[in-house]
């Protein structure tokens, strides 16, 4: 067993121990954070609404590091224009209305640089182009990414009706306020 392999299991267990002796949110949103893959991508949904309505999301990225830290990429209408904001997260599990993670990308810290260079660039001239909103911009990403070869994705349209079909399963969780929030890997991407 890879050291890995032993760090994610004992995360599991104790994941399931914050669980089962009825620890606090904090403390079971903390542990999922250190069970979630590291050096990974994913896209991240939120509700925007509670109840919430199916295919009603706000999109982002997500890069997780290791432990409990990432990054959170998403583009914001403020303003009047559109800016793409990057910043550090402390916890992913902590953000509100995080509806699920899904993994679409394995990046290893070494191209980190290279992954922030090719996300900030899509920032210029966001505004000029007609129809442009939070999930145009994060599928240029997207495109990019696959573009470069740092992710594996034969349809960008497929793999947005696979995000939200898994964001309509997990919505009503979010809306209950269940911890932890759910992560998967996508079945289209790599």
């Amino acid at each position: 067993m890879s050291s890995a392999t032993g760090s994610l299991s004992q995360a599991q267990k104790a994941l399931a121990r914050a669980k089962s002796s009825g620890q606090s949110q904090k403390k079971i949103q903390e542990a999922a954070a250190k069970v979630l893959p590291g050096e990974k991508l994913y896209i991240s949904l939120f509700i925007r609404d509670d109840p919430p309505k199916p295919d009603d999301f706000h999109w982002s990225l997500y890069y997780h590091q290791q432990d409990t830290r990432g990054w959170k990429y998403h583009f914001g209408n403020e303003g009047g224009g559109w800016m793409l904001d990057v910043g550090p997260v402390g916890c992913v599990f902590k953000s509100s209305f995080l509806c699920v993670l899904i993994e679409i990308a394995s990046i290893p810290m070494s191209m980190k640089s290279q992954l922030d260079q090719l996300i900030t660039s899509r920032n210029v001239g966001s505004n000029e182009t007609p129809g442009f909103n939070r999930i145009r911009g994060l599928f240029m990403i997207v495109d990019a990414l696959r573009s470069t070869g740092m992710l594996r994705c034969e349809s960008l349209e497929a793999l947005e009706e696979e995000c939200l079909a898994l964001g309509n399963h997990h919505m009503l969780t979010c809306a209950k306020a269940e911890q932890p929030r759910s992560w998967v890997a996508s079945k289209l991407s790599r």
